[in-house]
């Protein structure tokens, strides 16, 4: 049978005390803590991979400094960062899958400087952002209707994205979209057809296609230039062959002529012989 234990009551529990209202200075107190300094503090050894077959680094923990503290004094936002570093080797033992001790050394990162200040900074900020260094963020430049107008232009179905400072929609809003469509995640939070293209990519594709579009009418018309250049070339070439051709034929025509006149005459003169032998 389950049995309930007692529990003290609050004036016998030696782990309770009453809250009492007592006056303090505010400003040691606000001040007050660990500075922002290099201090001592345990890593996991390695920092990444030694290589197939070590199963266990001794030792497995190294002290190093890195920087800690509380930021109050200037901005509650600041966080305690390293302005100078150092790397620190480290000599350690690497046991191998088959039980073998092989010395080695692992480089390791240690701060020897801090300061208060941002984490992020300007260059991490996008061309329509701009960096409030008291809130250490970037900030949309537009955004002092910008979140507002999403909601209301959208029935609630977009959100004001601050890292991108764009008016999206929602992640439950997203669906999976049939053949030939997809997901606008931008203007409609609905699927739509793939076909015809986003205005922007349009105007992204334009960009490409209009020079090789240039350039291959280009290559099109030197292509047309050259092919009438050889044509021509070639009809002079053929017109040429004829003329030679033609004279030839001409030239043996006449040839033949001579022949056929020289033969008579050698007939004429042959039977002229023969008739004054026959008398």
């Amino acid at each position: 049978m389950l049995q309930m234990k007692e529990v003290p009551a609050a004036e016998n529990n030696p782990y309770y005390q009453e809250n009492k209202t007592e006056t303090c200075s505010v400003n040691s107190l606000l001040y007050s803590g660990p500075q922002c300094s290099p201090r001592p503090i345990l890593i996991s050894l390695p920092p990444g991979p030694l290589g197939q077959g070590v199963i266990e680094v001794i030792p497995a923990k190294v002290e190093v400094l890195r920087c800690g503290g509380v930021c109050h004094e200037d901005n509650t936002f600041h966080q305690c960062l390293p302005t100078v570093n150092r790397t620190k080797t480290i000599q350690v033992l690497l046991r191998t899958i088959n039980n073998e001790l092989n010395c080695h050394s692992i480089d390791v990162e240690e701060h020897q400087d801090c300061q208060c200040g941002c984490a992020t900074t300007e260059s991490s900020c996008l061309s329509s952002q701009i960096f409030d260094d008291f809130y250490c963020k970037c900030r949309c430049k537009d955004d002092s209707n910008g979140p507002l107008d999403c909601l209301s232009s959208t029935g609630g179905r977009k959100y004001w994205e601050e890292e991108t400072c764009r008016c999206i929609c929602k992640p439950e809003e997203f669906r999976e979209c049939s053949t030939g469509f997809v997901y606008d995640a931008k203007d409609t939070c609905e699927c739509v057809a793939i076909w015809p293209l986003d205005q922007t990519l349009l105007t992204a594709n334009a960009k490409i296609l209009v020079p090789l579009l240039v350039l291959l009418i280009l290559s099109v018309g030197a292509a047309i230039a050259l092919g009438v250049k050889l044509w021509k070339v070639n009809q002079h070439l053929q017109s040429k062959n004829a003329s030679q051709k033609f004279a030839v034929e001409k030239n043996s025509e006449n040839v033949h002529e001579n022949c056929s006149e020289v033969g008579v005459e050698e007939e004429e003169i042959l039977n002229t012989i023969v008739s004054q032998n026959s008398n």
